[in-house]
């Protein structure tokens, strides 16, 4: 399987992961009319989990997006003429 994902973004996916992750857990015993809610963003959690682990996102390859090699592009310095 091709990575589409770079380092960069894991680490937002991680963030952004942990944040949902600890809302969607602590919000069912705070808010128990949110459970739907929280059910929702536990699941979404876990798919930024699953994408960040495998370093592929299924979005990005519908989108046709690659954040990994736009990470390995690196400027060439001009030719002396």
């Amino acid at each position: 399987m091709y990575k589409n994902l770079g380092s960069s973004d894991r680490l937002i996916r991680f963030v952004l992961m942990d944040f949902l992750l600890g809302f969607s857990l602590s919000g069912i015993d705070l808010y128990p009319w949110l459970a739907n809610t929280c059910f929702m963003l536990f699941m979404l959690s876990m798919y930024l989990l699953l994408t960040m682990l495998a370093a592929y996102s299924p979005l990005y390859y519908l989108f046709g997006w690659d954040s990994k090699s736009a990470e390995s592009v690196t400027p060439s310095a001009p030719s002396p003429q």
